[in-house]
């Protein structure tokens, strides 16, 4: 579980590495529409605004797959989820607890790695496995905490390599938690941009899969509100 450490480089390009593979949804530009079919684009290649899942099917719950406890039971309203067997935790169907008249908490603390963000980690693991597993290499992820121990737990799960770039003063708890995982931990000064620019500089074998970039890692928590319309009914 290696530990790097980087002091300022200022290269602030910002490339993905390629892996061609069809999503079986539509992943369109939020600003000119351009479309994309390469699971590890993060941004439109023609403007370089965000892209976004086109979801095209109203919430059907005939679709739930009901003796599944976890986002297992959501599958078909996410097609591109194809290996979900192979990464998944077991994350999802946490429970809602009143606290009074209409205020409710819904405990995303109890997904398998404490947050909510586990559910953006096996939907887009889920979809880009089978390449990345062929294709060799490692996923890189920026994170300040809870979405770095999150791919690193899930890339754990799924036999893949994860380098998680943090800022300089992390907090020492989820530092330990993403080593746990057995993740590449690299340590970048500056400011919390500088982490992501290292995260995302284009190196040979090395796939950026950030969780405030990436649409199907930013999909995968719409499967929160499924569960809650299910759970109120």
């Amino acid at each position: 579980m290696p530990i790097e450490n980087i002091k300022g480089r200022k290269d602030s390009q910002i490339h993905g590495s390629t892996i061609g593979v069809f999503m079986n949804c539509e992943v369109r530009c939020s600003h000119c529409g351009q479309a994309s079919q390469n699971v590890l684009d993060y941004k439109c290649r023609k403007c370089g605004h965000p892209l976004e899942v086109q979801v095209g099917q109203d919430f059907q719950a005939e679709k739930i797959s009901r003796k599944i406890w976890s986002i297992g039971r959501y599958l078909k309203f996410f097609p591109y989820m194809k290996d979900f067997d192979r990464t998944t935790l077991g994350e999802g169907w946490t429970p809602t607890v009143k606290l009074k008249e209409h205020v409710y908490f819904k405990l995303e603390s109890l997904n398998p790695t404490g947050s909510f963000k586990d559910r953006g980690s096996v939907a887009l693991l889920s979809a880009l496995y089978t390449r990345a597993r062929e294709a060799g290499g490692y996923l890189s992820e920026d994170s300040s905490g809870n979405a770095g121990a999150s791919m690193a737990a899930y890339a754990a799960r799924a036999g893949l390599t994860a380098k998680i770039y943090v800022p300089e003063n992390v907090s020492g708890p989820k530092f330990s938690q993403i080593k746990f995982y057995g993740a590449t931990v690299v340590r970048v000064h500056g400011s919390r941009q500088r982490v992501a620019e290292e995260a995302q500089k284009p190196e040979p074998g090395k796939y950026y899969v950030g969780h405030i970039l990436h649409p199907l890692y930013r999909d995968g928590i719409r499967s929160l509100a499924y569960e809650i319309a299910e759970q109120f009914g």
